[in-house]
Order: C-alpha cells, then structure tokens, then sequence
C-alpha cells in the first residue's frame, strides 16, 4: 500500500526482500556495544523494525473486513502521522517527571493535524530500594529521589522483598524454569533484577513500555476491535546536561497514540463515571444504553442483530475486556478508558502495563503474615509476585459481574477465524510472532508467552468471552470510585 513507502528509510525494507518466516526457534540477540548512545541506536532501530514487521504482515497481508476498508486506511494515515509527522504544538500534561505525558498536536500529509498523547521511555514513575518515589529530570537525563513526600509503607516493603537475594534467587529459578532456560542461564535472570530503580512492575522492564503501547494497538487491529486508538513509535530529541556545564540533544524514543475523539464536540468523550460503573454492575447489560443515556429504536436494535453486532457500550467494553485479558493489562483504572456519551463506545488508553514475565509465576517467598482459612489464623509466607500476576481491569471487573456480557456472534466468529489462521500459519501467525518478538527479546520466552496468547484466544473463540477467575482480577474499581468521583467534581 502506498503509504508504507513514505516511512524512514531505516524502517523501510527493500521491495525485493522477503520478511523472515519466524518459526520460534530463531535466536534473538542485539551485539554488545562498548558505547552506550551506539546501543540505544540498535535498539531504536531494533525496534522500529519489528513494528514495520507488524505492519507490513496487518495491512498487507491481511484481508479486511469491507465495511472497516475505511477505518483500516484512517489507521494507517494516523499511524504515519503520529510517527513522523511535523510537531506543531507541545505540552506536559501532569507532574514533570511522573507518568509525565505530552499532548501534541501533529500536522498531517495532505493537511489538517492530528492530536497525540506521547510517553517518552523514561517517562514512567519509578521509585527507589527503599519505596522513595523517584522524579525524572528531562534537562539532567535522570531521576532524582523526591525527599518530599512520605513513603508508602506497602512500596516500601515491596521494594525491600523485591531487593532481597532470596526473592531475586527464586524468581530467577521460577523464570528459568517457566521458559525453558537451563540451570547455567539462571544468573541472566537474577542479573534482570539488579536495577537501580523499581518500576510498577519488575516484570516489565523500563525499556518494555513502549513496545506493550505498540503492541496492544496492532492486536486491537488485528482483531478490527478499533477499541484502541492508533499508537506509534516516535523518535524525539531532548536537551540535557552534559555533565560539564554545558547541553547536548541526545535521542530518545516515545509512544505517541492518538486522542480519543467523539461524535459531537459539543459531547467530547470523557472518563468513564463511578455512577455509570456502579450502574454497570448492577444493571444487566442490555440497560447500559439507558444509564448513558442513549436511545435506540426497535429498528436499530434488529438491524445490530441481524449484523451479529451488540448495541454501545456492551459492544466496545466487552472487546475491552477480551482485549485487556488477552494481554494481561495490568492498568486499567478509570482514568485509563474514555466513554464517548453520544455514541456509548468505550475506548481504552495508556497501554504500557500489559504483557508481563510472571502473569502465570507463583513464588512464595516473602514477610510472614496471618490470614484466615476455614475460620482458623495461619502464618504463610507472603507471595511478592502476586502484584504481577494479578490484572487490573474495569471492563474485566464489570465482565466478571454480568455473565450475560460477551463478545457479539460476530467477533466471537471473528476470534476462531484468526486462531484457526494462526495455528494454519497464515499472516495472523506473523503478526502475533512480530508482537511477541517486539515485547520479549529473548526468543525463548517470545515462543512461550505467544503459547500462553494463542490458547486465551481459543478460549475467546470458543466461549465468547474471557475464562476470568476469582484470583486472577485484583479490582481496583471498588477501591477507587470513591476517588475517581472526588476527581471529577474538582475537574468540574
């Protein structure tokens, strides 16, 4: 398609090269390099490769359905701009250095502009050994621990199991074992480990947010969900210090994903209210119309049917939620998903915590603690990885409480159509290959982790829904409506 050839010249491959048939067994690696700026150049282009890879296999290899024809080429258009397009406007949004985000707005080929939300890779909160949240200088080029405020008693001791070298010793086995690495590779896993910060996730390295961005985007088109905006990988220069009293620009990369729009600027779309959850919950899921306010007529109704498609929002939470369960989100608060109130369509944002090394670990080892089973106090060991495996979705949780919400016949049909060409090796086999090579470098848990996705889609396929259990959801919504709702009011 024309448009691919308008990409850098490093992300464009020649027209006579063949892509590479990647059957799990090939070795990934990046070279060593003796200078730091030289590996993160690698590593940059290591990246936007893989993307292209992704890309090339989603909007060229892949039949489309005709009527999202149109959308599938407005994807592509915002993917390019956002990637490459000129920089108009630039703002931080939030704490300078916490989950810092700027807005953009980008022009467009042909004209017009587009509005981003970019995340650079060090953009993400962090915090010390001992719980103290760190804030990251943009000018400095590193993080600085914040002696301003109090520490959380929960990082903290979080912070102190995750540093202590017999966590660092059974994690490392756990992980090994889990991917099949042998005894002699343990040390690599212990190695990840050592770090110099903690991230909301240990599971996740720093460097891995940007490709889960990425990632959660293409399988949101792969699946024609269009439950995710269009998110690229964007190549940005900064000034920082030198360390002798003078600056530099250095290059850095950013995801950059496209703002949430609706179908009436007089109704923008807007966060998902603690009302409208509760409401959610409570109300089966054919009522949800009535709660936004949303009015569809006998006629409209039938005609979705007749299509195999679900009236707004159950439609759009419950493609949020098989997404976010495909994935492992990790992230999904209230904040995290927009509702468009004309429309009803449930859109979700910031999609770096997903995908994570210890989803399926379970590692009890920790401070001793006292729970209650069968109505009697027992000590146990805490288990520090149960923060990684749990996710944290709203759509999830709402699912969890409607049994009658799953996926409509149509992409229910549309789910086993790309598992039966993923296990026949069609190009959905290369795309999910791609996504899992572009978030696990290590070929070994790139085949694993691709395992574990393909069977939760078979499940998706032959269910209609996610096979969600009790102990794999932490619900985040119950502990921070409240707060949401605080928010809002002071927003209004």
């Amino acid at each position: 398609m024309a448009p691919f050839d308008q990409l850098p010249k490093e992300n464009v491959r020649p027209k006579t090269e063949q892509l590479p048939v990647v059957d799990g067994s090939q070795e990934i690696s990046i070279e060593a390099s003796p200078s730091r700026e030289s590996e993160e150049r690698r590593s940059r282009k290591t990246m936007f490769d893989r993307i292209r890879a992704v890309d090339t296999a989603i909007f060229t290899k892949i039949d489309v359905d005709p009527g999202n024809v149109f959308n599938r080429v407005s994807q592509i258009e915002a993917l390019e701009s956002l990637a490459m397009g000129k920089q108009k406007e630039r703002k931080r949004l939030g704490d300078a250095g916490v989950n810092a985000i700027m807005r953009m707005k980008i022009e467009r080929d042909g004209g017009g502009e587009i509005v981003g939300f970019m995340k650079q890779k060090s953009g993400e909160a962090y915090f010390d050994k001992d719980g103290t949240p760190l804030i990251y200088s943009v000018s400095d080029d590193q993080y600085f621990r914040n002696e301003g405020v109090d520490v959380d008693p929960g990082q903290r001791a979080i912070a102190q199991q995750w540093s202590s070298d017999s966590f660092k010793q059974e994690y490392a086995v756990q992980m090994a074992k889990a991917y099949g690495v042998p005894p002699e590779e343990f040390e690599a896993y212990k190695t990840s480990l050592e770090v110099d910060r903690f991230g909301p996730r240990i599971d996740i390295p720093p460097e891995g947010f940007i490709a889960r961005e990425v990632a959660m985007s293409r399988i949101d088109m792969l699946c024609e969900f269009d439950v995710i905006p269009p998110t690229a990988a964007r190549k940005i220069d900064r000034l920082v210090a030198d360390g002798h009293g003078g600056t530099k620009i250095v290059e850095d990369i950013a995801s950059v994903q496209e703002g949430v729009s609706s179908t009436s600027e007089e109704n923008p779309a807007r966060y998902l209210s603690a009302k409208e959850f509760e409401a959610m919950n409570k109300n089966n899921a054919s009522e949800w119309s009535d709660t936004i306010g949303i009015k569809y007529t006998e006629e409209e109704r039938k005609k979705l049917e007749q299509d195999g498609r679900l009236p707004e929002p159950q439609e759009s939470m419950a493609r949020l939620a098989t997404l976010d369960w495909l994935m492992g989100s990790q992230d999904r608060h209230f904040e995290n998903m927009f509702i468009d109130p004309v429309s009803g369509k449930v859109t979700g944002i910031d999609n770096g915590l997903h995908s994570g090394r210890a989803r399926d670990l379970v590692i009890k080892h920790g401070r001793e603690e006292y729970a209650i089973e069968d109505g009697k106090r027992i000590k146990r060991k805490s288990d520090p990885t149960e923060g990684m495996r749990q996710l944290r979705s709203i759509p999830l949780e709402i699912l969890g409480q409607r049994p009658e919400l799953k996926l409509g016949p149509k992409d229910q049909e549309k789910m086993g159509k790309i598992y039966k060409d993923i296990m026949s090796g069609g190009p959905q086999k290369e795309v999910i290959e791609q996504v899992y090579k572009m978030m696990f470098p290590d070929r070994r848990e790139a085949r694993v982790q691709m395992g574990k996705f393909i069977a939760r889609l078979k499940y998706i396929a032959d269910h209609g829904r996610p096979g969600l259990t009790s102990t794999e959801l932490f619900p985040i919504g119950a502990l921070t409506k409240d707060q949401h709702e605080e928010s809002q009011i002071r927003e209004n």
